[in-house]
């Protein structure tokens, strides 16, 4: 292909590429099942959750910020540790299938730019990324930031187990916290990864970046104190709800894209871009 580039660089679309997309649009149409997209959306339903359960918690239920904390220490360490499990199920047939998750990748990169008008793709998304690297960084990055967390929470003399005890909303918001990690690791579990199963366009993690996040919450409690703790936890839960929606509508614009290429690929309509 001409122009390879990777980082932001633009890669204009040439010959091979269009070949490779007749080659194998049929069979990535075929991969981004409803099946897929349900999974899809319920590991990105996690952060919804997340985000509004805090913001109601604190709006309507009279939650104080270690309420909130522990609601997003527990919410981001068992996203991540679903993500782990998940990854250590599908890790040896995603790597046996890299060359059709590679192929995949490369129709649902034409399919956007065709819908778009453009005719180039990034070059950073041509390649796909393991989440294994990120996983990792977010176990280790994770487990150091919730320790912080723990010290900090017992230097200022509050008791989580207690406060876990005495608040039914929380205990409430706690369990239906953890569904949405568990529910997105059986859809894994339940979808397997057959040959004509699972939208290999882009893997189902999102990792790296939340044991950060941790990291960063406990820096700004340890900068901030007790006092600025609840603008904090106000600024982190609706960033997280932000997130969450924008996500969904990710999963969106993926059914989107499948029912464009959908009606693309029905007999006559217009060559493949």
């Amino acid at each position: 292909m001409s122009g390879s580039g990777s980082g932001s660089q633009r890669v204009r679309i040439d010959a091979s590429m269009r070949q490779a997309f007749e080659r194998n649009a049929a069979a990535a149409l075929r991969r981004r099942s409803n099946r897929y997209l349900s999974g899809m959306a319920m590991s990105m339903a996690q952060y919804p959750v997340i985000g509004a359960g805090g913001l109601l918690g604190i709006h309507f239920w009279g939650w104080t910020p270690l309420h909130l904390l522990v609601l997003l220490i527990a919410g981001t360490a068992l996203a991540i540790i679903a993500d782990v499990a998940r990854w250590l199920v599908a890790r040896r047939s995603l790597l046996a299938e890299y060359q059709t998750m590679q192929a995949d990748r490369l129709v649902w990169l034409l399919v956007a730019a065709r819908r778009s008008g453009q005719e180039e793709v990034s070059g950073e998304h041509l390649r796909l990324k393991s989440p294994g690297i990120g996983l990792a960084a977010d176990l280790v990055i994770g487990a150091v930031a919730i320790y912080a967390l723990d010290q900090q929470i017992r230097s200022l003399g509050l008791d989580v187990a207690e406060t876990v005890r005495a608040g039914g909303s929380l205990q409430l918001a706690l369990i239906v916290l953890c569904l949405a990690p568990l529910a997105a690791l059986v859809a894994t579990l339940g979808t397997g990864r057959g040959a004509d199963q699972g939208g290999h366009d882009e893997l189902e993690f999102r990792a790296g970046g939340r044991g950060l996040g941790l990291l960063l919450v406990a820096g700004g409690l340890g900068f901030f104190g007790q006092d600025g703790a609840r603008g904090l936890m106000l600024f982190m839960y609706s960033g997280t709800l932000i997130v969450g929606v924008l996500a969904m509508l990710g999963v969106w614009l993926m059914y989107r894209e499948r029912e464009w290429l959908r009606a693309h690929l029905a007999p006559g309509r217009s060559p493949p871009p």
